[in-house]
C-alpha cells in the first residue's frame, strides 16, 4: 500500500537546487578548516588555496563521491533486537542528545540539567516504543565540559538497550566513546560488524567545515561507523528564511 505524503517541489526544483550547489562547490567551494582534509580533496582532484583553506570541488569529484557513498545503514543497541534503519522507508524518532537547560515540570522555571535528569529521561527513552535511538536529553551542569560526552556515553551504556547518540566534543573524547562501543559491541570488529555510533558533522554555515568536527567524523569513519551531516544554518541569519 502507498504511502501518504506531500511533495512541495517539482523534479524540475529539484534538479534547479542540485545544479546550482554543484556551481557553488566548484565556484565558491568550502572551507575546511583541517590541513588533512583539505590534502585528502587536493589528491582527489580537487583546487584547494592554502592560504584561504578555500576547497573548490569539481562536479566530477562531487557525483562520483555520491555514487560511491553507502545509501543505508542499520544501528544497533546492546539489545542485538533493537536498531534503527536508515534508508530502508523507516520513520526513526531519537530524543535528543542533551540540552543545557531544562524548563522544570514542578515549578516552569528555566534550569541547569543535573545527572538524575539524565539518568530519568534515559530511562524514558528506552522505554518508550516511538523512540528508535535514545540520547541522554541534559547536559549536566555538575559534569565538567571538557569530558561530559564520555560521561554521557557512558550513562547511556548502562541505562538503555537501545541504539543511542551523543553529542562529541572532539577528536580526543571521540576515540574514548569508540572505545566504550567497542567494549559493549564486544570488539573492534564486532562494531564495525554491527555498528552502533553515528558520527554527526556539524558545518558552519555557510560553507565551513569545523577542525574538531572533522577530526570526529576521521575517527568514526576509521571504526567502521556511519557519518550524518546537518545542514546547521540559522534561518533568515545564515541560510534563507523561505
Amino acid at each position: 500500500m502507498a504511502k501518504p505524503g506531500l511533495r512541495f517541489l517539482s523534479d524540475e526544483d529539484v534538479q534547479a537546487i542540485h545544479e546550482a550547489a554543484l556551481l557553488i562547490l566548484r565556484d565558491t567551494g568550502v572551507k575546511a578548516h583541517h590541513a588533512e582534509a583539505r590534502r585528502l580533496l587536493a589528491d582527489a582532484g580537487a583546487t584547494v588555496d592554502e592560504h584561504s583553506r578555500i576547497a573548490r570541488l569539481p562536479e566530477r569529484l562531487v557525483m562520483e563521491s555520491i555514487a560511491r557513498t553507502g545509501k543505508r545503514y542499520v544501528l544497533h543497541g546492546r539489545d542485538p533486537h533493537r536498531t534503527a534503519r536508515f534508508g530502508y522507508g523507516d520513520r526513526v524518532w531519537m530524543s535528543s542528545p542533551g540540552q543545557y537547560t531544562w524548563i522544570d515540570s514542578h515549578t516552569g522555571r528555566r534550569r541547569g540539567a543535573t545527572v538524575q535528569d539524565v539518568r530519568d529521561a534515559i530511562r524514558l527513552g528506552d522505554a518508550l516504543d516511538h523512540i528508535h535511538i535514545v540520547g541522554a536529553m541534559g547536559q549536566p551542569e555538575e559534569i565538567s565540559e571538557i569530558g561530559s560526552d564520555i560521561f554521557l556515553m557512558g550513562e547511556l551504556a548502562k541505562g538503555t538497550t537501545k541504539p543511542t547518540r551523543c553529542w562529541v566534543r572532539n577528536g580526543r573524547t571521540a576515540g574514548a566513546i569508540l572505545e566504550i562501543y567497542r567494549a559493549v559491541a564486544g570488539g573492534a570488529q564486532a562494531l564495525q560488524q554491527r555498528p552502533m555510533a553515528e558520527a554527526f558533522l556539524e558545518p558552519i554555515s555557510p560553507l565551513q567545515l569545523p577542525e574538531h568536527g572533522l577530526d570526529i567524523v576521521k575517527a568514526f569513519a576509521q571504526a567502521g561507523q556511519p557519518v550524518s551531516i546537518g545542514p546547521m544554518a540559522m534561518t533568515s541569519a545564515t541560510a534563507p528564511g523561505t
